[in-house]
């Protein structure tokens, strides 16, 4: 018995050294692994709609990533803008899923709604407030903003000394124009709920009420609508405007005033008409135009397994020092609010970040969908005359209550 305790007594004297032992082999084994790991290349996919000049941008910052971060690469997977979204959505935790998308902000709603996005910390550049904004959804941001788009107005210097100020002034001389010059005094895509939203947010209507209701039938909805009739009654915008049109006709010098935006500007300068981009005139009682903002940014999925990796490199492309690369290669506008303290920003770039302090940020809830749907056909519509603004937009209203409330589950 007393050799029984003496040897229990000798045992446990050696486990320690045992433990020691495997803990230094584990320590040893995940240090290993660690290293392995660190070894190991790491390649990001990143899906985006973008031109040949664009997709080269982007690789080229890919590939001077890639040398300060020679583990990392990436792979590009260019789509059409109108695949882009349904693409994401028809395998958002998949295999094949992107780690980055770039995306316009009102598809964040929707994509955060279906926990497609993973939430990101703030950006470490302060940027455009509406650009931060319009990527934020309840509260987390889910993109870091790369650029900017808001429509302001653009002239041909040839035909029109210097911009109106007002619209009063816009309209006295589009009869000028007309009668001296025999060109097109203003174009831009009437039809469209984007183009028309300086004005419809100009004479104060709202997309939705404070109780969440549609409003896009309110007494100022219907003003801005009126104006935009007049001004093609008045023969200011021609009949049947459109934004092709409105571009092909102002590069080839028949057209005096455009409303477009600088995605617009390169082909523009290209055309060689001597062009200037104003901020959009006072409309008749002196209220400020407020068009939307649209913002691209890059976000990050859900099923990423590189969500660190990935944030270190949308870091980099959101930088300043890129964003204003893309500005002088690509024309896009930076949200980073330091470029614009540098005295050698072109000057158009300066007047559409001028814009975008009136714009509005575009909602990004699932709703909007709807919105644009049913605004664009009420704007068609609207321009058909058979109906009044009252009434077409009545109708619009009422669909996209019911739609909404049928999307919550609710009778409304």
């Amino acid at each position: 018995m007393e050799k029984l305790t003496e040897r229990s007594r000798t045992v446990p004297r050696s486990l320690p050294l045992v433990f020691a032992i495997l803990a230094l082999c584990g320590l040893l084994s995940a240090l290993g692994c660690t290293e392995k790991q660190a070894l190991e290349p790491i390649t990001l996919t990143m899906w985006l709609d973008a031109s040949d000049g664009e997709l080269e941008f982007y690789k080229s910052a890919a590939g001077e990533y890639g040398k300060a971060n020679p583990r990392v690469s990436v792979e590009f997977v260019s789509t059409t803008f109108a695949d882009l979204k349904p693409k994401l959505l028809g395998r958002p935790l998949s295999a094949t899923a992107p780690d980055i998308v770039f995306l316009v902000h009102d598809w964040i709603g929707e994509l955060a709604t279906k926990k497609v996005l993973r939430p990101l910390a703030k950006p470490k550049e302060v940027q455009l407030e509406q650009s931060v904004q319009g990527l934020t959804y309840e509260d987390s941001l889910y993109a870091l903003p790369m650029s900017f788009g808001v429509v302001s107005l653009i002239y041909n210097r040839a035909l029109v000394k210097k911009a109106p100020q007002n619209f009063v002034e816009l309209v006295a001389m589009a009869r000028r124009l007309k009668s001296t010059k025999n060109v097109i005094p203003l174009l831009y895509d009437n039809k469209n709920f984007y183009y028309h939203a300086p004005f419809f947010f100009g004479f104060g209507a709202k997309l939705f009420d404070e109780k969440g209701r549609c409003s896009l039938s309110s007494p100022e909805a219907i003003e801005s609508i009126n104006f935009s009739l007049n001004l093609e009654r008045d023969e200011i915008v021609p009949l049947k405007a459109n934004h092709s049109a409105m571009v092909n006709m102002f590069c080839s010098g028949q057209v005096a005033m455009i409303i477009t935006g600088p995605w617009d500007w390169v082909r523009i300068k290209q055309s060689g008409v001597e062009a200037a981009v104003a901020p959009l005139p006072l409309l008749p009682k002196g209220q400020k135009p407020k068009p939307f903002i649209g913002i691209h940014g890059f976000a990050i999925t859900s099923s990423s397994q590189q969500a660190e990796q990935a944030r270190k490199f949308i870091d980099f492309l959101t930088s300043p020092k890129i964003q204003r690369r893309a500005l002088d290669k690509l024309g896009r506008m930076p949200t980073a609010i330091s470029i614009y303290g540098d005295a050698t920003i072109p000057k158009p770039a300066q007047v559409f970040f001028a814009q975008a302090q009136e714009a509005i940020s575009m909602p990004n809830g699932p709703e909007m969908v709807q919105v644009w749907q049913q605004m664009n056909w009420a704007m068609a519509r609207c321009f058909t005359r058979k109906e009044t603004p009252e009434v077409i937009l009545r109708k619009v209203s009422t669909t996209i209550d019911a739609m909404s409330a049928k999307s919550r589950g609710r009778i409304p």
